[in-house]
């Protein structure tokens, strides 16, 4: 369990969720946030994803329609809004960042900056 040091809003709603194959077109890495680069589905919504998840293959064909990159894995970039004094209950970490369960079952990202795992 961790307590919220610091209360945080979630930035992106709707959140762009994507599934191993997806097609994305990815654009540029995220400065403050390293690992994180922004990248748009196949309907237009765009979001961070982790540079890892996103296969951009250095030989791409300028005379086809086909997407410039691919996920590599499923992902869901839900982000959950806090309160400072709320706990929540951590299942994963990832570049910065928690993917955090309240009580009440609600769930998303949470910056590990906001968070107080003592």
């Amino acid at each position: 369990m961790a307590r919220v040091a610091k209360a945080w809003t979630k930035s992106y709603d709707p959140a762009l969720r994507v599934r191993a194959g997806d097609p994305l077109t990815p654009g540029q890495l995220d400065d403050e946030h390293p690992g994180w680069r922004w990248c748009t589905d196949a309907t237009g919504l765009g979001d961070w994803l982790p540079d890892a998840l996103v296969d951009i293959p250095s030989d791409i064909p300028t005379d086809t329609d086909a997407p410039p990159a691919r996920a590599i894995d499923d992902f869901d970039t839900t982000e959950l809004t806090v309160a400072e004094g709320d706990t929540v209950e951590i299942t994963a970490r990832r570049l910065g960042w928690s993917f955090c369960r309240t009580p009440d079952g609600a769930a998303g990202w949470v910056p590990d900056e906001c968070l107080a795992t003592s």
